[in-house]
C-alpha cells in the first residue's frame, strides 16, 4: 500500500513541476508576444494553432513566417515561438 501511495506521490509532483515550468516558459516569454504581436493579434490561442504537425515542423513553420512578418530579430522569434508552442498545449 505504501508503495502505492509513493508511486501516486511521484507521479503527481511529477505533473505538477511539469505544468509549472511551462506556465515559467510561457510567462517568460508572453512579454514577447504582447510587445509585437498583441496590437493585431488579441487571442495568442488562434495565432497558436496556425500551422500544423510535431512540434519542432511547427517551429521551423513559425520561424520562417515570423523572419518576415515584423519579428526579424532572431531572439525575439524564439520567445514568441516558444510561447505560442505552450498556448497551444
Amino acid at each position: 500500500m505504501l508503495t502505492h501511495i509513493l508511486r501516486y506521490a511521484g507521479t503527481a509532483m511529477a505533473a505538477l513541476m511539469i505544468a509549472a515550468n511551462g506556465f515559467t516558459t510561457a510567462s517568460a516569454s508572453e512579454p514577447a508576444f504582447k510587445e509585437h504581436c498583441s496590437k493585431c493579434h488579441t487571442r495568442p490561442s488562434s495565432v497558436a494553432r496556425s500551422f500544423d504537425g510535431n512540434e519542432e515542423q511547427r517551429k521551423k513553420a513559425f520561424d520562417r513566417f515570423l523572419s518576415t512578418h515584423y519579428a526579424e530579430d532572431p531572439q525575439v522569434r524564439a520567445k514568441i515561438i516558444d510561447y505560442l508552442l505552450t498556448v497551444a498545449r
